[in-house]
């Protein structure tokens, strides 16, 4: 399971904020499984949040923040390289990746995902969502 269609730059603090259960039983993990801490740390994709309470572990979704190949939560140069990298086939993408990669949600990467991107970069649009 995911969530799917946090904007770029999406503050751990606020992302908390947006789940109707306590707080203190959303934890997220970076990539790695390490516990993120930082509540100014920004959401990016493959990070994991799940909910904890008394110790057992209810649910667990993968997160993708669309054009954020790179897992920082910024959409930049590096994420659009990494695309076109993809397209190239010179690099696979894990799972959340490839959705994140797939800028205009049709279920395929190709060039149409690379330029949405870049209009993006552009500030040609405003949003991958």
């Amino acid at each position: 399971p995911y969530i799917i269609g946090l904007e770029p730059k999406t503050k751990y603090s606020d992302f908390a904020q947006t789940f109707d259960n306590n707080p203190s039983t959303v934890f997220i993990y970076d990539a790695d499984g390490n516990e993120i801490t930082d509540v100014d740390k920004f959401i990016g994709t493959s990070m994991v949040v799940k909910l904890i309470i008394n110790d057992v572990e209810y649910d667990s979704l993968n997160i993708v923040v669309r054009g954020d190949l790179t897992g920082d939560g910024i959409l930049n140069i590096t994420d659009y390289n990494k695309l076109n990298t993809k397209l190239l086939r010179k690099v696979e993408l894990t799972e959340c990746e490839s959705l994140a990669a797939d800028t205009n949600s049709d279920a395929i990467i190709n060039i149409t995902d690379y330029n949405k991107l870049n209009s993006y970069l552009l500030k040609k649009v405003t949003t991958l969502n």
